[in-house]
């Protein structure tokens, strides 16, 4: 299994696919890499994509300090790995929120997600990103909208009225 040592002496393990500028995917909390495998196939076809197992999912290190855990660590992390990974420019972000809609009918209702993209649209937010699965999709929005966006989202699917 490949392993990339950081910095700070943290083994963390790493898949990567196709060739070219890199795009390293860094996976959120309660993920892991395996959560970019639909990314990696689709980038990977024109990039080097890499994804990595955070610091605390194995079988990357479980350090046993808080102080080793942040997202400043995860982007301190990659800049040290610059060479390796062989990247020209580090684009992070910290004004973020991710907002994600989990239900085990997503499977068989087709256009949950499109009616969220629209209803947040309708409300001026701007969506960053979006991340999917069988029964979730997430959405990364600039934190200055979070509970605007939850509450939208919220009216959407009748969670208003609970």
């Amino acid at each position: 299994m490949p392993h990339l040592t950081t910095d700070d002496g943290i083994s963390l393990y790493y898949e990567e696919t196709g060739s070219g500028t890199p795009i390293v995917l860094v996976h959120e909390f309660a993920d892991d890499y395996r959560g970019y495998e639909g990314q990696m196939r689709y980038f990977g076809r024109r990039y080097r994509c890499i994804a990595y197992n955070a610091r605390g999912f194995p079988p990357s290190d479980v350090p046993d300090t808080v102080e080793r855990y942040s997202q400043a660590r995860a982007r301190d992390t990659i800049a040290a790995a610059k060479a390796k990974i062989g990247y020209a420019r580090l684009d992070t972000a910290t004004d973020v929120a991710k907002v994600s809609v989990i239900g085990s009918g997503m499977r068989s209702h087709a256009g949950v997600a499109a009616k969220a993209f629209a209803a947040l649209a309708a409300r001026n937010i701007n969506i960053r990103a979006i991340t999917t699965s069988e029964i979730k999709f997430s959405v990364l929005i600039d934190t200055a909208y979070t509970e605007l966006a939850v509450r939208t989202l919220h009216t959407l699917y009748g969670l208003d009225q609970v």
